[in-house]
């Protein structure tokens, strides 16, 4: 939740890190140019072809319905909405699965999936077939084409050749050599998080621990 998302910047921008100030702002605008025109095409392809979801929501609710179908599903409301559901027996474990509570109404369960990922979990799943109800209607809508392609609907338009920009006006704006890189490995700047906190004293009590 700290650093996963600059990490996903700096894989897509890898490539483009070391270019200079101008070629880098190009970089990086030629590749939001790439990412939104590629995904919304594909996304455009799907809905022309009468799909409703993503393929990455279809996939996951199709392996969720295989294990749905080894669940015990008992009904606690006469207006379907509470569950108990008792996972089948484990073949990999040898062993019965848990009993998770689950609640239609609302759009949670127990284990935490249905909540999180706001699709339909393995258990939600089995309540539905147990009482004959849609499941595909618990899917956020966030998950369908639509909400994919009003996401990369935004416009783009070409830069265009260098000559053809106009002049700048006001002061220009010249380096500072006293700023530049001295020779041997630059010191990192990075943020320190609770990891590299923790990191020193692990490693210090393993060493007395071997002692």
């Amino acid at each position: 939740m700290t650093t996963n998302l600059s990490e996903a910047v700096n894989k897509v921008l890898k490539g483009a890190r070391n270019m200079p100030i101008t070629a880098l702002v190009k970089c990086t605008y030629g590749r939001m140019v790439d990412y939104f025109v590629q995904r919304g095409q594909a996304a455009a392809r799907e809905k022309a072809a009468g799909h409703i979801f993503c393929k990455k929501v279809i996939v996951a609710t199709e392996k969720n319905v295989l294990l749905a179908s080894a669940h015990i599903v008992r009904t606690y409301s006469i207006d379907r909405t509470r569950f108990e559901v008792e996972e089948g027996f484990n073949q990999r474990r040898h062993r019965n699965g848990y009993v998770w509570s689950l609640r239609l109404d609302n759009r949670t369960c127990e284990c935490g999936r249905f909540q999180t990922f706001k699709y339909p979990c393995d258990h939600a799943i089995a309540a539905c077939m147990h009482q004959s109800l849609d499941y595909w209607s618990l899917v956020d809508p966030v998950y369908t084409l639509q909400s994919i392609l009003d996401a990369y609907q935004g416009q783009w338009y070409p830069i265009g050749n260098d000559l053809n920009m106009p002049p700048r006006e006001g002061d220009r704006i010249v380096p500072d050599p006293s700023t530049a890189r001295a020779k041997g490995r630059p010191r990192s700047t990075r943020i320190r998080n609770e990891m590299d906190l923790t990191e020193p004293q692990s490693s210090r009590r393993s060493v007395t621990l071997q002692r």
